[in-house]
């Protein structure tokens, strides 16, 4: 009995390893992430300014700035997919 406990301790000690690799959702690739950083360059965020001081109020502006730009495209799309839809028959 002592042993079987042993090897079950083992083995679970063994494939924690292997548990710990496992991810539910994948990480932004290198495309998205240099997407990412070219957008926020766009919305005024510099990182080599060298303005260590104000760096996370910065960053935080570009990526508001950016949320605002996504929200706009989401709303334009939108509206043009209603305007653009044929109309139902409603009956």
């Amino acid at each position: 009995m002592k042993t079987l406990i042993c090897r079950s301790l083992a083995l679970g000690f063994m494939a924690l390893p292997l548990l710990s690799f496992a991810q539910s959702t994948a990480g932004l690739t290198r495309a998205q992430n240099y997407d990412q950083l070219v957008r926020l360059g766009q919305a005024g965020y510099v990182p080599s300014a060298g303005d260590d001081a104000h760096y996370p109020d910065d960053l935080r502006a570009a990526e508001a700035h950016v949320a605002v730009q996504d929200a706009a495209r989401a709303l334009l799309h939108k509206s043009l997919v209603r305007e653009l839809s044929p109309p139902t028959a409603q009956g």
